[in-house]
């Protein structure tokens, strides 16, 4: 097993389902990372998953999340959180690649991806 085998089983056929855009895909994966790395250990819930620094030209679009202020700043960083959206695409990641597993181990050894 090998982390091409990881994403195309896991990753790819989950990113089609909810038709992520490679921006969306990363971020979630990475929402993915954060909650069983931190969030998952201190008893929050998939909601608190993601708490995201950024600019809207990179969150503004996406129907994954949402502005922490409801309406985002243009030209300046915003907070950004998961819209229901964003927790139900995360919900079915967790279905679909359970963390403590070999897989998880082989994805996240080396770079997943990059924006």
């Amino acid at each position: 097993m090998n982390k091409l085998d990881v994403i195309s089983n896991a990753v790819l056929p989950w990113a089609k389902r909810f038709k992520l855009n490679k921006r969306d895909e990363c971020l979630l994966v990475e929402a993915y990372r954060r909650y069983h790395s931190f969030a998952l250990r201190d008893g929050h819930n998939i909601s608190s998953a993601w708490l995201g620094l950024g600019l809207p030209s990179i969150y503004g679009k996406s129907s994954f999340f949402r502005a922490l202020n409801i309406v985002a700043t243009p030209r300046v960083l915003n907070w950004w959180l998961l819209t229901q959206r964003g927790i139900d695409a995360l919900t079915d990641l967790n279905a679909r690649l359970p963390w403590d597993t070999e897989y998880t181990g082989i994805l996240f050894t080396y770079p997943v991806m990059s924006l």
